[in-house]
């Protein structure tokens, strides 16, 4: 049985889900697909010692905690594929807030000691603070470096902080090896969030953050620093925006590479997988390849893309 299926089963016996039939059902419904994301908590678990079966709360919190960010995602960015367009903005915010609060019953109400469900649920409630600002941050389209990364540090690292720290927690790490497992998430959220914006910025057809103006990293790049085709990028990415079609976006994707965008954005990557695996020698972990296989989910795919661009990696 997979860690998907086990905790569809857990959430069950979650009050808010008995007396709330469509968010089970919902949730049953995501879940099924092995959504991304969810089992790092897992991951953490079984690298600090711990077994799948201890797991299994946190995955379902996470997993609750994530439903909710997406669903007011969705809602701000306006996504055609999101699940507002079926029941309406007020009903998807609704479910937000009824799985908020789902994910925080199951941290305090789980099978572990009361110190780990109090740390638990404080790291969730933080995280959730933090990425409701970030996507505040978000909506005010940052156009600088600085802006860009302050919202990556409120929508993506925090999330992904609080998934490992979670795991190590139920997985019964020492405190030293919790604040690392949250450390090396931190970062894994940024590499996470670069990764997304790379492929994303290269994909044909153009994706949403072309077509909706958003200032991914490779675009911000080619738009704040000065190239000899500067100009000709932001006539592009306005054609873009209006529905040009691909062989504009296909021109505008050769001055990023050109210009030094993806090899910037490649090199931004790397470096914080250089500091990730710092983190994870030191912990000295009973099983780290459980980390490992995460990093490298997100490595070689990347490498794969910058080599058929014919670049060579950044050394």
């Amino acid at each position: 049985m997979t860690i998907f299926d086990q905790v569809i089963d857990y959430v069950g016996d979650i009050s808010i889900f008995r007396t709330w039939p469509e968010m089970h059902t919902l949730f049953r419904e995501k879940a099924a697909r092995r959504p991304h994301g969810w089992d790092l908590s897992a991951s953490a678990c079984k690298a600090v010692g711990g077994t799948q079966i201890q797991a299994v709360p946190a995955v379902a919190a996470v997993g609750c905690l994530q439903m909710s960010i997406l669903l007011i995602d969705d809602i701000l960015d306006e996504d055609p594929a999101g699940e507002w367009n079926h029941i309406g903005e007020g009903r998807a915010a609704n479910l937000a807030s009824g799985l908020h609060a789902a994910g925080i019953e199951i941290l305090l109400g789980c099978e572990a000691p009361l110190e780990t469900r109090t740390a638990m649920a404080a790291s969730a409630s933080w995280m959730m603070a933090q990425t409701a600002h970030g996507q505040e941050l978000d909506t005010r389209n940052p156009d600088s470096e600085e802006g860009y990364w302050q919202v990556v540090n409120g929508k993506s690292s925090p999330y992904h902080q609080a998934a490992f720290e979670i795991g190590a927690w139920i997985g019964g790490a020492a405190p030293e090896i919790v604040r690392s497992a949250a450390n090396f998430g931190r970062i894994y959220g940024e590499i996470i969030q670069i990764h997304d914006d790379f492929k994303d910025t290269m994909a044909v057809p153009a994706s949403p953050d072309w077509i909706l103006g958003r200032s991914t990293l490779p675009i911000l790049f080619a738009q704040v620093v000065e190239h000899p085709e500067c100009q000709h990028f932001a006539e592009l990415r306005r054609s873009i925006m209006e529905g040009a079609g691909d062989d504009l976006l296909l021109q505008a994707q050769e001055i990023l590479v050109r210009c030094g965008a993806v090899s910037y954005t490649i090199d931004q990557m790397l470096t914080r997988c250089t500091q990730v695996e710092k983190i994870l020698a030191g912990m000295r972990l009973p099983a780290p390849e459980h980390f490992e296989s995460l990093l490298q989910g997100v490595i070689k795919p990347a490498q794969a893309l910058f080599e058929e661009l014919g670049l060579q990696l950044p050394v």
